[in-house]
């Protein structure tokens, strides 16, 4: 048996494993000394041992991870060696031709399984190769010289531009304003690296922050292919993620690392420190991006084994004071959470998480008077993305209930005997329209008005359609003026649409002759959507010109894009509950799911119109929340199993 240890990881070691003090960094390098002589001399157990031992002192680690499988692949344990080569993979192992080259892995390579982590290694590469050329549009190199000698070198963050120049946000000292004499300062751009022009030191400066602007003139320079959308949210890091840097070390322009530093803590205000033995210097000023390379900071200081950014917020925040124009935006997954329901000890609550199917978090548990537990459906989230809205059913009745998005601040609504659901937020998030069954034995469209006061003093709920019959499914206008609902007044269930005090009420498909339910207005307000018996049909809001878009059997729900261009929905297949995306002007059919058993709860739109969520099970994995690309590409899923998650919502922009 030949044995091979990876000798130029275990190099990387003190750079890709998170930072620990003291005695325990003399513990963890003795592990791994001895854990390599183990895997050299063929003592797999011994191996297998102190790498385990090493992961509990240092997590994420890939070297502990990618021995592991190493390990197990030459005691042909396939299953526990995939499992570890795929949390190296996780943890940012990311060198093909090492694993191909690698004897102790021979075991592996005729597993189709281990194509399939390469394919993995393949499309993360890709995709921070991709990141990594957009991240290096927003840094410039910064030389600063006075009398012609250099006194200070670094890099800074366009950040805005108006019609005379293009701004950059830099560290203070840097650009030398604590100097007697001012430098000279020059930026170069990457889409002109071989150019340099000149900056002027603007007068806004920040010594707590060690920010300062300086601003170039555009008549030269143009940065119209920048990708602006790329700030991240550096709340969501967790201590050992992955974090890259990119400045003017030494001279060297756009310098990254290979190897990903490690994010270490934030000191609960604006700075963030990082594990690295790679930032120098002309770093200062530079960016922090996270492992999807999102703008998270800018570098402030440097220095084996430690470097310290400043939080991006922070310094938008002040140059948002400073009255700069603001170019740079939050990207979707900094700025938006998905809303789920979940399985907890028997009851159905209420969950959020990341975009990417980290962290998620339990927002809800509640129980009735009984110590029953309750279940919570129909999440809605508010506009402004502060609030969700959802009803809670429980053994007596069902009610309508908002919370924080952190979970807190938990209100009853509605407080009544009756059952109330169904609920929809007005446009600037102060009222609630829901669907009641107070009328005795029909139901009927309530309105609740200020219903985000604290102690829930807001004024009484407000019936809208006192009429015999069932009225349901209401949603306020996107201008906030008008109410639309169903309503079965006679033999057949018409759309209706009313003022928000419930006058002029209008039916607009009185002339159908069909069943006709679960409205939707279109983004702008100048249609509204709806299922007519089988058909999916689009009209004005006055009901005028109805156009059936398509047949779809037995539809269950839909959701226009944000743009109003699409609408996605849920329809029974040839075999199952499907999912469909429905272009309004082709029209032609899309179908994201196929053989797999979807819900009765349509796709949810990012609120960028880009991507969709939904729950779907597959003969070879139980149901979960799976995200995809609108065109029907990309299909990922992102629960594994926790909570056992349906009916997702995606958030509107949170920033």
């Amino acid at each position: 048996m030949k044995l091979i240890v990876a000798f130029s990881i275990f190099l990387f070691v003190s750079i890709s494993c998170d930072k620990v003090n003291g005695q325990k960094v003399f513990e963890f390098s003795k592990m791994m000394d001895d854990a390599g002589s183990s895997l050299t001399s063929g003592e797999l157990e011994e191996t297998i041992k102190l790498n385990k031992e090493a992961i509990k002192l240092r997590s994420p680690c890939y070297v502990c991870a990618y021995n592991l499988a190493c390990a197990y692949s030459l005691k042909n344990d396939l299953t526990n060696a995939f499992h570890w080569l795929s949390v190296a993979i996780d943890w940012d192992l990311a060198s093909i031709e090492h694993l191909n080259t690698d004897p102790d892995l021979d075991n592996l390579r005729s597993d189709p399984r281990y194509n399939s982590l390469l394919q993995k290694i393949e499309k993360r590469n890709v995709l921070l190769s991709t990141g990594l050329e957009q991240s290096r549009q927003l840094i410039v190199m910064i030389d600063c010289k006075i009398d012609g000698s250099t006194v200070g070198s670094g890099a800074g963050i366009i950040f805005g531009q108006d019609n005379n120049y293009v701004y950059v946000v830099t560290a203070n000292h840097v650009v030398g304003r604590r100097r007697e004499q001012k430098p000279l300062s020059k930026v170069c751009f990457r889409m002109k690296p071989d150019a340099w022009y000149d900056a002027d030191l603007t007068s806004h400066v920040d010594d707590t922050l060690d920010i300062a602007v300086l601003r170039v003139a555009k008549n030269n320079i143009s940065v119209g292919e920048i990708l602006f959308k790329q700030l991240g949210n550096a709340s969501l890091l967790s201590r050992g993620d992955s974090v890259f840097h990119i400045g003017y070390p030494e001279g060297r322009k756009w310098r990254t690392n290979v190897t990903p530093d490690r994010f270490s803590e934030q000191d609960g205000g604006r700075s963030l420190f990082f594990e690295s033995r790679s930032v120098k210097p002309g770093n200062s000023g530079g960016g922090l991006f996270n492992k999807y390379w999102e703008l998270i900071g800018m570098i402030r200081s440097v220095g084996d084994p430690e470097g310290e950014a400043i939080e991006m917020s922070h310094i938008i925040n002040r140059l948002k004071q400073w009255k700069y124009p603001i170019d740079l935006q939050y990207t979707l997954l900094a700025n938006t959470k998905i809303s789920y329901m979940g399985i907890h000890e028997g009851s159905i609550e209420l969950y959020t998480m990341n975009i990417d199917g980290t962290k998620p978090t339990r927002l809800t548990n509640l129980k009735d008077r009984n110590g029953m537990n309750l279940s919570a459906y129909q999440t809605i989230w508010s506009p402004n993305g502060k609030a969700i809205a959802f009803t809670y059913f429980n053994v007596d009745n069902s009610e309508i209930y908002t919370l924080n998005s952190d979970g807190s601040k938990l209100r009853n609504v509605t407080n009544h005997k009756a059952d109330d659901y169904f609920p929809g937020w007005s446009p600037d998030g102060k009222k609630i329209v829901f669907q009641s069954s107070r009328n005795k034995l029909d139901s009927s469209i309530y309105r609740k008005d200020e219903i985000l006061i604290t102690n829930n003093e807001g004024s009484p709920a407000i019936n809208l359609t006192k009429y015999s019959g069932d009225d349901g499914a209401p949603s306020f206008s996107p201008d906030g003026k008008r109410i639309v609902f169903e309503s079965r007044r006679d033999s057949l269930t018409d759309i209706y649409v009313m003022n928000i005090d419930g006058t002029n009420i209008l039916n607009l498909t009185k002339n159908s002759k069909r069943n006709n339910g679960l409205p939707i207005w279109s983004p702008d307000g100048s249609m509204i959507a709806y299922e007519s018996d089988d058909d999916l049909i689009i009209a004005n809001s006055d009901g005028s010109h109805p156009i059936k878009l398509v047949e779809a059997n037995q539809p269950m729900g839909m959701r226009w894009s944000p743009d109003g261009k699409k609408i996605a929905l849920a329809a029974e297949g040839t075999q199952y509950m499907e999912y469909y995306v429905l272009e309004i002007n082709g029209p032609s059919l899309i179908k994201l799911t196929e053989g797999a058993v979807a819900n009765h709860f349509p796709p949810s739109w990012s609120p960028d119109g880009t991507k969709l969520v939904f729950m779907m099970a597959t003969e070879d994995e139980n149901e979960g929340i799976y995200v995809i690309n609108g065109d029907g590409s990309g299909l990922k899923r992102l629960t594994k199993g926790q909570a056992e998650g349906f009916a997702p919502v995606w958030s509107p922009y949170l920033k």
